[in-house]
């Protein structure tokens, strides 16, 4: 602020204090620029040389370079109509360490590093003090939101020959106060437990058991999570006017305890005076959309169970093209009476809305049409969420994917095209195994083994297997298509053959060879079921030796 304030009344000394007493700049000089080119000052400047400027025109420009955080300390002055900026630059982190905390009880890696980023103390960014205060006040409230009242944070900061700071946060975070009591008053409604089930937080367990949950250690966070599902609690039971402001979180530092107390104000109970619908219906009729409403005039209000009414009327919309149908609920107090609640239920369904492009990505390895066939519409067609959920669950029980997303792109160009934009992330489908294993019986084996629920892609399955050793040779394979035709058929059929001779085994004289096939057929019944059967033929041949 001095500098700024000296900068200002030089720039007054050298102008007059005429305001409108403006002086032509022939050259713009900066000075003490390191890191920051001078390309970059000259971009910020609203004015370049050659133009006539006064002292508000760089004063403002003196506030524009401040602004960027780049600078500790920016001056001005003009000599012989050339104005000359000089600058002493704010370092750049080098490094800055937390130390002396306990993992995972307020602070852990993974947040400390958001800290970081967050804050713009990231190693190589540039420094500044605001940005270095507002992380401390951040931790001190972190530390007190988790009842660490006595935590103290020293701060330790080196600057080297290179302008680079080094930042050390050293933290004393003594006790954490534990929940003591826990109360509830005014509650009628709801029985103690009712309410305390609502908070991840109270008063201790069993000694041993808590030792695990630490369900007494208070953190301000699920606190008020705790209290914002309460209300909800009553909200959904009608008690649209519960009032919980009474409530206290006590602290005692004699002992370093907390004392949580929720008083509840429940406030009348409200039921349902009247639904009325406005808006455009169409498609639907005034008598469908009444259909879906389960609430009834005169019952209690439950809010839960009318959202799940809107939710119903919104998907129908949804599910017949209105993809940006917008189904909207307002309730007031009816004047007569202040227990009575009037529903109105705005509908616009807005326009019809047609798929656009299917986008596949992230399958590097399945096909596109192995996903394609699983949907349960297609680019042209009328945009339908019931059958959009439908091919996702499709797509999920296919096996090939870790992760399944979907997400819709309305089109700038036309408002009544969307483009559906799958996103999978690929798993493990098959494995490949080669093994030498021996055995006192059969002596030495080799053996080969695939099995691929994928494979090349394709959606289709192939096992196949190979076995070798000095008394048992084994060959099989299986393969299957799930979609054998546009009906989405399943057509399956494998080979086998196996040969045992007990001459090399120190037992009888025989041989015993096995081959033989099977073929399956299977057909869809509905989206989540289908019948299929399999047909096994073997030739089973015994030859007996001279012992």
């Amino acid at each position: 602020m001095k500098t700024r304030l000296l900068s200002f009344l030089l720039l007054l000394f050298i102008f007059g204090f005429n305001p409108s007493n403006a002086l032509e700049i022939k050259n713009i000089q900066t000075l003490g620029l390191e890191r920051v080119s001078r390309g970059t000052i000259l971009a910020y400047l609203p004015f370049e040389a050659g133009d006539n400027i006064t002292e508000e025109v760089v004063q403002k420009s003196i506030k524009i370079l401040d602004g960027t955080k780049l600078f500790e300390k920016i001056s001005a002055k003009i000599t012989n109509n050339i104005l000359t900026f000089n600058f002493i630059e704010n370092p750049t982190v080098k490094r800055i360490d937390f130390v002396n905390y306990n993992n995972d009880v307020v602070l852990n890696d993974e947040l400390i590093e958001d800290l970081k980023s967050n804050f713009k103390l990231t190693n190589g960014s540039i420094f500044a003090k605001a940005n270095l205060d507002d992380l401390i006040n951040q931790l001190k409230k972190m530390y007190i939101d988790n009842a660490f009242f006595n935590a103290k944070i020293a701060l330790k900061t080196l600057l080297d020959n290179q302008n680079r700071i080094e930042i050390e946060i050293d933290f004393d975070e003594g006790e954490q106060a534990k929940i003591t009591s826990f109360l509830v008053k005014g509650n009628n409604v709801f029985s103690e437990s009712e309410i305390l089930d609502n908070f991840e937080i109270g008063e201790p367990d069993f000694f041993l058991l808590n030792y695990f949950t630490e369900k007494d250690s208070f953190s301000n966070k699920l606190y008020e999570a705790g209290l914002e599902r309460l209300i909800t609690k009553y909200h959904d039971k009608g008690y649209l006017d519960v009032d919980l402001s009474m409530s206290k979180v006590n602290l005692n530092k004699k002992n370093n305890s907390i004392e949580i107390s929720i008083t509840i104000s429940e406030g009348p109970q409200f039921v349902i005076g009247d639904i009325v619908f406005k808006g455009n219906f169409s498609p639907l009729t005034l008598d469908q959309l009444k259909q879906r409403i389960s609430s009834e005039v005169g019952s209690n209000f439950e809010r839960k169970n009318v959202l799940e009414d809107i939710r119903k009327i919104t998907n129908t919309y949804k599910d017949n093209g209105y993809a940006n149908a917008d189904i909207k609920l307002d309730a007031f107090k009816n004047k007569d009476n202040t227990t009575n609640l009037t529903l109105f239920v705005n509908v616009d369904p807005k326009k019809l809305v047609y798929v656009n492009r299917i986008i596949i990505s992230g399958n590097n390895k399945t096909q596109d049409s192995v996903i394609r066939r699983e949907m349960m519409l297609y680019e042209g067609q009328l945009y339908s969420s019931k059958d959009i959920d439908e091919s996702l669950k499709r797509i999920k029980r296919l096996g090939y994917f870790s992760s399944v997303d979907l997400k819709i792109k309305n089109l700038e160009s036309s408002s009544d095209k969307v483009d559906l934009i799958i996103d999978v992330v690929e798993t493990k489908t098959g494995e490949v195994s080669v093994g030498l294993s021996h055995s006192n019986q059969t002596g030495p084996s080799l053996n080969f083994g695939i099995q691929q629920n994928n494979i090349f892609g394709t959606g289709n399955t192939f096992n196949g297997a190979i076995s070798n050793s000095e008394a048992v040779e084994e060959f099989s394979f299986y393969f299957r298509n799930p979609h054998y035709n546009t009906e989405g058929h399943s057509l399956s059929y494998g080979y086998f053959d196996k040969v045992l001779n007990a001459d090399d085994l120190d037992a009888s004289s025989y041989t015993i060879s096995e081959s033989g096939f099977n073929f399956g057929y299977g057909i869809p019944l509905s989206n989540e079921s289908s019948i299929s059967g399999e047909l096994r033929f073997s030739d089973l041949k015994l030859s007996c030796g001279y012992n």
